[in-house]
């Protein structure tokens, strides 16, 4: 286990900062969503510190220019207007996110791979809605199986000065993930996931794939 010493000293130079800009509102259990995205963040850079990786939580658009990655981290609840309309249920599942304008584009894909891939192996399931033909939705998906989506506009992810990327952990207006996804068993799960695969990207190991292999890097250019 680390000392508190140590701790602070690898957070205060983080490669990895867990960006938060909470949706304002609550979940289908009643708990604020901000605290789902708190409780996650804190056990991210808890993992990643663990891991020897230096990582702090930082207000979203804030990460030190020296950053090596920047993860903008949050939980999402569908329009009211889709809970009116009984869709509440069918929405649930990650997804996860790649801008336009990013510097280090090999880092951002491969993280999202890897981070995607832990995720997966951890039991998670990928949500496909963000593709779907919907006001302030409609994201082209570059890879299904990891539930990866081009993020059109600002998404909080364009002006940065390295590798940046979106994790949308869940979507909370669904009765069934907003418990699950506030349970520490579950919480850790994912930490782990996330964590693990971060790890994976700045240390790729000898059978890991081309970091290139879904999208083409011209898909940055448009």
């Amino acid at each position: 286990m680390l000392s508190v010493v140590m701790v602070a000293a690898l957070a205060a130079t983080p490669q990895v900062v867990i960006e938060l800009r909470p949706e304002a509102g609550v979940s289908a259990s009643g708990a604020q969503i901000s605290t789902y995205d708190a409780r996650l963040a804190k056990a991210v850079v808890g993992d990643l510190l663990g891991r020897g990786i230096p990582a702090a939580i930082v207000e979203s658009g804030t990460a030190p220019e020296a950053t090596r990655l920047a993860i903008r981290l949050n939980h999402h609840a569908i329009p009211a207007e889709w809970l009116k309309k009984g869709h509440g249920e069918a929405f649930y599942g990650f997804a996860m996110g790649i801008g336009q304008s990013n510097p280090d584009t090999r880092t951002t894909i491969s993280c999202t791979r890897m981070i995607g891939t832990a995720l997966r192996q951890a039991g998670e399931i990928p949500s496909l809605y963000r593709s779907f033909e919907l006001p302030g939705l409609d994201q082209p998906l570059l890879d299904p199986a990891l539930g990866i989506h081009y993020f059109k506009g600002d998404e909080g992810l364009v002006g940065r000065k390295g590798a940046a990327l979106a994790v949308e952990i869940g979507i909370v207006s669904h009765s069934g993930d907003s418990e699950r996804l506030a349970s520490p068993v579950v919480v850790a799960g994912l930490s782990g996931a996330i964590a693990s695969g971060i790890e994976e990207c700045f240390n790729p190991s000898d059978e890991a794939d081309d970091a290139d292999a879904f999208v083409s890097e011209d898909i940055f250019d448009e």
